[in-house]
């Protein structure tokens, strides 16, 4: 049933003025200039950053929960929890960026192409304020009005923000800019979701009326002038239905007036008063021009979206999509009858030309964040982009000349990170099993096949070199050798009758490691990590962590371990932080957590913008990087973990890890897809330290002070004619210790008299670090219970390193970051000192490493 007013001139007139102005043949293809998009160069690097990958052109620093397009659609506004980001359509610059105050509404009014208002409560009266913002400056300025609002209060401007429309507590009123004065009320219950609308000419106002019980039941149309409804349409919704997001908007021409909801979707035409349904799904997005909306197709290999023209059997078009352009978007469409905009997970907006359905070169690419960045081992650096359940692609680069390449996409897949391999999981999932397949990433031959005989398997891991991956189920660890198809299989303890939820593995560089996850079924804030010995086909380490989510990796040698445990959130508590821990593995006692003086904090927001990443370890093994907070990324010493420096982004942080050379970081973000950053320092032009400046530098090495620390060993680096000689002279090789005086002190051990004692275990403290092998064998041997623990006591690592330990990774890291041949002949007399001393064995792995390197 649809009733209008009697006296329709006024409106058929203004609606013939409307088409004359341009609408009246928009189901024409829109004529494009011919001249090529103008480019802008990007923003200049940041202090430290060494490389951008990919142009940060349409990114939103934070993920989108709404946009709006200018009238023309030459600004795109992006709107995120905190800020307004203005892009510039035609180029994807950001030309403005605005905190949103607390109180600004989401209902913008476009006075003209370049300005913009907001109504809000931006004070801390009851008044109603408008913020008026120049769109090509992004200069603000603040209304105060006499409108006085409660704290429940809805407010849509008319477009040429020379009235508004306020809704208090379900009464509608319209008010005159600037005076406030009153022009009309209307009658009865008016609801605010969905909120009322102006058409474009800003001539009329569509509202939807509820009942005393919250059902929407009609649709009405005030003239804006009087209050005059011109058209009453029935529309029944009930409150139940109305918890979900409604839309109500004028078609672009004005000559339409659309309801969105959760079930019901109609438009009705203005001029007939006629609706049409247009039914539950497809979904419908936006309206571009007479007749003619946007809709989410339905349907196997359909594509993101379609422009239709009701009454037609089909579509006009399909817009063009790629693997990272899906359906997982931030924020609903916004479109006219030139384009169409969405935001991409992760902060990317694409942008369609309506008329053809193809995406415009100005739109963000890649168009998704992109999280888990990692270097194959010749460098090239590749990243995923943010998870979909739908599809999975990656994007590689080239760090040497830039050019960049999209793979994918794939269902349930993941890349090697030398990107020559390919896994699959392909199976029924329903009880049967399933199987792995590997395949060749550029000819998609098959190489590898791994068959899982049931069904509990996530995530499938690749070790760094690309040679082994792994799967794990509920009961075993499966990995196999790419090139000979060697496998391995590992019984994974697990309590009787236990399910788990998931099952992820993650493999060190050589694959020697496995670090196995396993979320609890039963307890989803519980998970099961297991290390395993994947030569040796073993358990070493089996624990249960508490948290929402366990995020974990394995140092390249396999030494290590960390895990990034999200705490479990308890409604009506404190959000607690959530924490990283460092464990040593060992093969034979439980694995040790590195104790530090400090709880190490990492960044995390529930049911919010960021989600933290797994900690990765440098090459060598003395530093991890992690997330800060949001907007940072820390690394922080292994030794003693404290905080060595931090990178500052404008972009919400979804990944990091170290270049296999050790001297970069990959960070990515929203707001840049990835980008390199200076770990070392040495890039950047310094002045050559003096000797006064190294002396200096050796006297901080054993700072408690990671930064400190830190910037001491860049010094050394810095000097190394300076440096070399004065680490030779000051950290002479460890003394080697006769076996014969080791078991003559443990002999002491058990003397009768306490002094004798006393004197020994003294003695054996202090060239425990130089005798470390000989004490273990004694160890090892002993029968006298007392003896036994003493000896235990001294061979256990203390809670943190004490300076003069600090001081020797960090001369040795000095030594091996120079990497000279005087550099690495030093290395190979610390090298040759007393076996199992902690200089010996920090020596001795660089060295391993320096040889081991291309250079």
């Amino acid at each position: 049933m649809s009733t209008s007013h009697p006296d329709r001139r006024e409106f058929l007139l203004a609606g013939a003025a409307t088409l004359a102005t341009g609408y009246a043949d928009l189901t024409a293809t829109p004529v494009r200039p011919s001249a090529p998009i103008p480019t802008t160069p990007d923003p200049p690097l940041p202090a430290g950053m060494i490389a951008r990958f990919a142009s940060p052109r349409f990114r939103c620093p934070e993920i989108p929960i709404a946009l709006k397009l200018s009238p023309q659609g030459k600004y795109v506004l992006a709107f995120t929890e905190t800020t307004l980001f203005v892009f510039e359509t035609v180029t994807g610059r950001m030309t403005g960026e605005l905190a949103r105050p607390k109180g600004l509404q989401l209902s913008p009014a476009f006075s003209n192409e370049h300005t913009v208002v907001f109504p809000g409560t931006l004070s801390d009266g009851p008044n109603l304020d408008l913020l008026r913002v120049d769109l090509r400056s992004a200069a603000v300025q603040r209304i105060t009005t006499a409108i006085r609002v409660s704290e429940t209060w809805t407010a849509v401007v008319s477009p040429d923000a020379t009235a508004v429309a306020v809704l208090l507590d379900g009464k509608l009123s319209l008010h005159e800019l600037p005076s406030a004065k009153v022009v009309w009320s209307a009658v009865g219950l008016t609801a605010d979701n969905p909120q009322p609308c102006f058409s474009p000419s800003g001539r009329f106002l569509a509202v939807a009326k509820t009942d005393a019980n919250k059902n929407t039941e009609a649709v009405v149309v005030h003239d804006a002038r009087s209050g005059a409804v011109v058209f009453w349409f029935g529309c029944f919704v009930s409150e139940l239905e109305s918890v979900y997001p409604q839309v109500l908007e004028f078609t672009p021409d004005g000559i339409g007036v659309t309801y969105r909801g959760f079930r019901k979707k109609t438009v009705w035409d203005l001029w007939t008063g006629t609706p049409r349904d247009l039914g539950v799904k497809p979904h419908v997005v936006a309206f571009i021009g007479l007749g003619k909306y946007v809709r989410r197709p339905t349907g196997e290999g359909a594509g993101l979206f379609e422009a239709v023209e009701m009454g037609s059997a089909g579509s006009v078009r399909t817009f063009e999509t790629s693997p990272s352009v899906n359906g997982e978007l931030a924020c609903p469409v916004v479109a006219n009858a030139t384009v169409a905009v969405a935001a991409q997970t992760g902060g990317g907006i694409t942008v369609w030309d309506t008329g053809t359905g193809k995406i415009l070169p100005q739109s963000a690419s890649p168009p998704r964040a992109l999280i888990s960045p990692r270097f194959s081992p010749t460098g090239q650096l590749s990243a995923r982009c943010w998870w979909s359940h739908q599809i999975t692609s990656y994007w590689s680069w080239n760090p040497t000349t830039g050019s960049a390449r999209e793979l994918g996409a794939w269902s349930r897949a993941w890349l090697s990170p030398d990107e020559q391999y390919l896994a699959k999981i392909v199976g029924s999932g329903k009880g049967d099993g399933y199987r792995v397949d590997v395949f060749e990433a550029r000819d998609g031959k098959r190489v590898a096949s791994l068959p899982i005989p049931n069904d509990k398997g996530t995530d499938v891991g690749f070790s760094g070199d690309g040679d082994l991956f792994g799967v794990a189920d509920e009961t075993h660890l499966w990995v196999q050798r790419i090139g000979d198809g060697r496998k391995r299989i590992v019984d994974i303890p697990r309590n009787k009758g236990q399910k788990y939820f998931t099952c992820d593995v993650e493999l060190s560089h050589n694959g020697h490691v496995a670090l196995v996850s396993r979320k609890i079924l039963d307890h989803l804030s519980r998970y099961e990590i297991c290390v395993v010995a994947v030569r040796a086909g073993k358990v070493l380490h089996q624990l249960t962590v508490k948290g929402m989510d366990v995020d974990g990796s394995v140092s390249p040698d396999g030494t290590r371990f960390s895990l990034v445990i999200t705490p479990e959130v308890v409604y009506g508590e404190d959000v607690p932080q959530a924490r990283l821990k460092i464990y040593r593995v060992s093969t034979d006692r439980e694995p040790v957590a590195i104790e530090y003086p400090n709880d190490i904090p990492v960044a995390h927001e529930y049911w919010g913008r960021f989600h933290p990443f797994a900690a990765r370890f440098s090459p060598d093994n003395r530093a991890v990087v992690a997330a800060g907070s949001p907007y940072e990324v820390t690394v922080r010493e292994v030794a003693g973990g404290a905080e060595r420096v931090k990178y500052r982004t404008r972009g919400i942080v979804t990944g990091a890890e170290f270049s296999p050379d050790g001297t970069a970081i990959a960070i990515t973000t929203y707001d840049t897809p990835i980008a390199l950053w200076d770990y070392r320092g040495l890039r950047a032009t310094h002045p050559t330290p003096d000797r006064a400046a190294v002396r200096r530098a050796w006297d901080e090495l054993a700072s408690a002070d990671a930064v400190h620390g830190f910037a001491a060993i860049q010094t050394m680096t810095r000097s190394p004619s300076l440096s070399l000689p004065l680490l030779r002279e000051q950290l002479p090789p460890a003394v080697r210790i006769s076996a014969t005086r080791v078991r003559q002190l443990v002999a002491d051990l058990d003397a009768n008299d306490y002094p004798t004692r006393a004197l020994a275990d003294t003695a054996l403290r202090g060239i425990a670090d130089h005798a470390a092998r000989l004490l273990q064998a004694e160890y090892d041997c002993a029968t006298v219970p007392e003896v036994r623990r003493q000896l235990g006591a001294i061979l256990s690592p203390p809670p943190w390193l004490v300076p003069r330990q600090l001081l020797v990774i960090r001369a040795v890291e000095a030594v091996e970051w120079i990497g000279t041949p005087d550099a690495v002949r030093l290395l190979r007399a610390w090298a040759d000192g007393a076996p199992g001393a902690l200089l010996t064995t920090e020596a001795q792995a660089a060295l391993r490493r320096v040889q081991a390197s291309p250079g």
